[in-house]
């Protein structure tokens, strides 16, 4: 008996509808959230492989591996896959002053998760930010979770960074081992060296770069490793484009032991292979566009704050400038909530915060359409979108025509499906 004849193909066209539904919505709207990007053709054939399906543990000799911290388990692995993996190391390495890399965090949570468990243990105290201070939502909670304790550095939020001094006062008051800056609302980059030179010696920073490692990538933010941090954790798929995944880099091979060590032997089990690929190969693009397409964020980060200013509009400004990285604030005067459910209505996805004062306002990303080929010109029609919405005008057909101009995908290598 075929059982796939008992149900009928309605029912399986029900489902895949609801899912074409949702794709076409998505692909309609015009996303200028700052917390996510898209992958080139050639990173989704890879996403897209039936290698998702299968456990990797490793290059092994001639296609099999032994893994002894799973019991003498021995399996098969794909050492193809790994001269790509290999190569995305490398460049990774270069790319991020690194000594050692490690792609097996599965998010951007998991690699926090990695690197806290990595450099300190139970009863430690971590140093992490205060949400109201542009710091990420679940940082204190896992902290306190995983048994450490916990103070909240010093934020100055009329200079819009860290205020050094104070902050190494609490950190040495409270006998703090780690800071970890894990800033999600942020404009310019952080006073590093400043921290670094006065922490204690034996003090890890560890520097979350979910929403600039693209930018770092490109050598148009900071230089995390070199300025002063000992390690970087950050998810892989906002101003880099890259799938949701997460990764650690580390400044000295010591470090890099001491945390693979905790994570290769407790932390996961499958490094879901198919992710893991679409990473490498997005880490491979990076190292030879990165430049390019970091340069052009910006450039599009500074051209957007402009042209909002120039229609009346409100713009956060940091040392006289609108942005240093991808993120533009706009000031509103109507709820977070509100303000996202009008802009979608009229075909643009964005997010909003009431983090650094209390004021809410909307953060604007321009990674995601830089990478779809949107130069400075294009921010200027952007932002009078943005102006006829905060207006109350509907012009939803107007964004979606916009938006249909640009279906390629850029600062990526050229590929097409027909082997």
């Amino acid at each position: 008996m075929n059982l796939n004849s008992v149900f009928p193909s309605i029912t399986s066209n029900r489902y895949f509808k609801k899912l074409a539904r949702v794709e076409a919505r998505n692909h309609n709207l015009l996303h200028l959230t700052a917390n996510e990007n898209i992958l080139s053709d050639l990173a989704k054939r890879f996403f897209s492989s039936d290698l998702g399906m299968r456990y990797d543990f490793g290059r092994g000799t001639d296609g099999v591996v032994s893994v002894d911290f799973f019991g003498n388990f021995a399996a098969i692995t794909h050492p193809e896959m790994h001269d790509i993996i290999d190569e995305a190391n490398n460049k990774a390495n270069k790319l991020l002053n690194a000594a050692a890399v490690n792609f097996n965090c599965l998010s951007g949570a998991h690699a926090m998760l990695c690197a806290l468990l990595g450099t300190s243990r139970p009863g430690d105290t971590i140093m992490s930010v205060r949400e109201e201070d542009g710091g990420h939502f679940c940082t204190k909670k896992i902290i306190e979770v995983i048994g450490r304790k916990h103070v909240f550095a010093e934020y100055d939020l009329q200079k819009l960074t860290f205020n050094v001094e104070k902050t190494a006062k609490i950190f040495i008051k409270s006998n703090a081992t780690v800071l970890y800056l894990d800033t999600s609302v942020l404009l310019k980059p952080h006073p590093l060296k400043e921290l670094r030179k006065l922490l204690p010696k034996k003090s890890i920073i560890i520097y979350d770069a979910s929403h600039t490692l693209g930018l770092i990538m490109g050598g148009e933010f900071q230089s995390p490793l070199t300025e002063g941090a000992d390690l970087i954790s950050a998810n892989t798929h906002k101003t880099f484009p890259g799938p949701h995944r997460g990764l650690l880099a580390f400044r000295t091979t010591e470090i890099a032991d001491r945390v693979n060590s905790i994570i290769s032997n407790t932390l996961y089990s499958t490094v879901q292979t198919n992710s893991l690929l679409a990473l490498a190969i997005s880490i491979i693009e990076m190292d030879s566009y990165g430049r390019e397409y970091a340069k052009q964020i910006i450039k599009n980060s500074i051209a957007l704050g402009l042209a909002l200013k120039s229609f009346g509009l409100k713009v956060r400004k940091v040392d006289g400038v609108h942005s240093y990285n991808h993120q533009v604030h706009l000031f509103i005067d109507i709820p977070a909530r509100d303000a996202v459910l009008n802009f979608l209505q009229n075909g643009i996805s964005i997010n909003s915060s009431d983090a650094l004062g209390g004021k809410v306002f909307i953060r604007f990303g321009t990674q995601e359409v830089t990478k779809r080929g949107m130069k400075e010109k294009d921010m200027n029609k952007i932002a009078g979108f943005i102006k006829q919405i905060l207006d109350g005008k509907k012009i939803t057909k107007e964004v979606f025509e916009f938006n249909s101009l640009f279906t390629k995908t850029y600062y990526c290598l050229p590929f097409k499906n027909d082997l």
